[in-house]
């Protein structure tokens, strides 16, 4: 199949995260099974293994995107990621589409715009996308979005489940003789890494150890400005070194406040790295509570299971074996074809 994709960003965006992550996994993976691939972004776009064509800014992109759609060849079918907004393709092409949902973003789109244009983008995803992409198949990434979309009035039978995969590669080192706990995201306010360290302040002296910021952002100044002791940041890395703190760490710290999936957890898992996160939308998904890891439904609960990971290296162990059992369901083939029945049902 001639598929292309409109996404929001390209990983070259400074911005870049698990959503685009996403996309180019994505890419190279249909082209693997013999598709043509092309993907329209906002820019800056980089050179990769398939086409890339500059959509715009990120409002212009929502105007120009059909006119470089055009531009950029023909295709059979079109892949929409929605990231709040989506470009709307079922108003524009009659070619079928499918939405591909991470998760719903409700009141992060105060955390990014004015009051008056978060009221619109809240109102255009809970109101419009439903209306406009009721005919187009829906791809979630975990059970929390699936019923998220179930809420805001999607048809359950247009809407298929394929989980999000891992690279399944052990790093080949062992664990750090010193306490080590790492968060691995953007430094974005939604992933909550401010939180993450009021914590780390008011319980550093009774753990011990040193907690690892591994990702980059808008916000990382702001946080190593605040100097508190203990805490490294390593900034972006690649995806060995990636693997390597993970497989080194204690635990993988994630204080996010609402995932698709929650990646991160899942990337940990596979070096057998259990995770401290809060029950919310997409990581209860990721950690399995006292399987893989301790789930907390407050800042107090938080530290709590931070501090019982520390000091109890059975139960630090056995959800450790938890998370990469659990990861180690979650590869590439699995999910690359779950997605490719439903883009033969969307040509269909």
């Amino acid at each position: 199949m001639r598929i292309v994709c409109h996404a929001w960003r390209d990983l070259s965006h400074e911005n870049a995260g698990g959503s685009e992550q996403y996309v180019d996994i994505l890419g190279r993976n249909l082209i693997r099974l013999g598709h043509n691939f092309t993907l329209v972004a906002g820019g800056p776009v980089g050179e990769r293994d398939y086409p890339v064509f500059d959509s715009g800014g990120t409002f212009s992109q929502y105007l120009r995107t059909p006119f470089i759609d055009n531009h950029a060849g023909k295709f059979d079918l079109t892949i929409d990621i929605a990231n709040g907004m989506a470009h709307c393709s079922p108003l524009w092409s009659r070619r079928p589409t499918i939405l591909v949902w991470h998760h719903l973003h409700g009141e992060q789109w105060k955390q990014f715009f004015s009051r008056p244009i978060a009221r619109c983008g809240k109102y255009f995803e809970r109101v419009m996308l439903p209306l406009i992409y009721r005919k187009s198949l829906i791809v979630v990434v975990s059970e929390s979005s699936r019923t998220e979309l179930l809420e805001i009035g999607f048809d359950p039978r247009k809407i298929f489940l394929v989980p999000n995969s891992v690279h399944q590669i052990v790093a080949d080192v062992e664990r750090s003789e010193m306490p080590t706990y790492v968060a691995l995201g953007r430094l974005v306010p939604q992933k909550r890494v401010n939180l993450l360290l009021d914590i780390w302040e008011e319980i550093r002296t009774e753990i011990g150890g040193e907690l690892q910021i591994i990702g980059d952002g808008p916000l990382r100044a702001e946080f190593e400005h605040r100097n508190v002791p203990g805490v490294r940041f390593h900034g972006f890395v690649s995806g060995e070194e990636k693997r390597r703190l993970l497989a080194k760490a204690w635990l993988l710290l994630h204080p996010s406040e609402r995932e698709g999936w929650g990646i991160a957890i899942t990337e940990a898992g596979v070096q057998g790295t259990p995770c401290v996160a809060f029950n919310v939308a997409g990581v209860r998904d990721a950690v399995k509570h006292n399987e893989t890891g301790l789930l907390a439904l407050s800042k107090d609960e938080f530290a709590r299971h931070w501090i019982e990971m520390r000091f109890n290296s059975t139960l630090r162990n056995d959800l450790g074996e938890g998370a990469r059992q659990y990861a180690s369901t979650f590869s590439e083939e699995r999910s690359l074809k779950d997605l490719e029945k439903v883009l033969q049902v969307a040509v269909s």
